[in-house]
């Protein structure tokens, strides 16, 4: 009698251990499935926004000017693409995901207001020495980042309040539900 108790037991668990098993394979498939679907393609080479329209047939025509900018994540250039000026920040390849975070932030149609900065286009690409980079393209701002500003500049109350409204603006803009600007 003990032993049919210990294995009727031992069946179960065996049993419960497959469920589990089975259960987390399908999640794990569900959850990929998904994930892959959300994010960019390894084969998509370019990704391009509405703001130059049909100008932009690859970044090959992108020409780094000068370095504006060094954070912790990537590099800022001023570049000139299709005499225009541009910013392109290069991630390493260790920074991918801090790319590919940037790009589906950027890319996403509820974002376009004049307070956030504008999107051109986003690519990998393979550097010097068949070093892999992943490019995002965006607006020029002469003055550059918001801290590196008020870290050079003592700014007046008038320049303050401009750039809280401009900031309130923004904020106000993520912060809505519609495009009339309500909560």
């Amino acid at each position: 009698r003990k032993a049919v108790i210990v294995g009727v037991s031992l069946g179960c668990g065996l049993l419960i251990l497959a469920l589990l098993l089975v259960l987390s394979l399908w999640y794990y498939c569900v959850w990929y499935k998904e994930r892959k679907s959300s994010r960019i393609s390894e084969e998509e080479r370019f990704v391009k926004s509405d703001f130059l329209g049909d100008e932009i047939a690859c970044l090959d025509d992108l020409v780094l000017e000068r370095q504006i900018g060094l954070g912790r994540f990537a590099e800022v250039w001023r570049v000139d693409f299709l005499g225009k000026e541009a910013a392109v920040k290069i991630f390493s390849e260790n920074e991918k995901q801090s790319w590919k975070t940037e790009v589906d932030t950027y890319t996403n149609p509820k974002l376009k207001h004049e307070a956030i900065l504008n999107f051109w286009a986003a690519e990998k690409r393979t550097g010097l020495e068949g070093i892999v980079e992943y490019w995002l393209v965006t607006d020029f701002h002469a003055v550059g980042s918001l801290g590196d500003f008020l870290k050079s500049h003592v700014i007046d109350c008038q320049q303050m309040c401009v750039m809280a409204h401009s900031l309130a603006a923004g904020l106000a803009y993520l912060h809505s539900k519609g495009d009339n600007g309500t909560s």
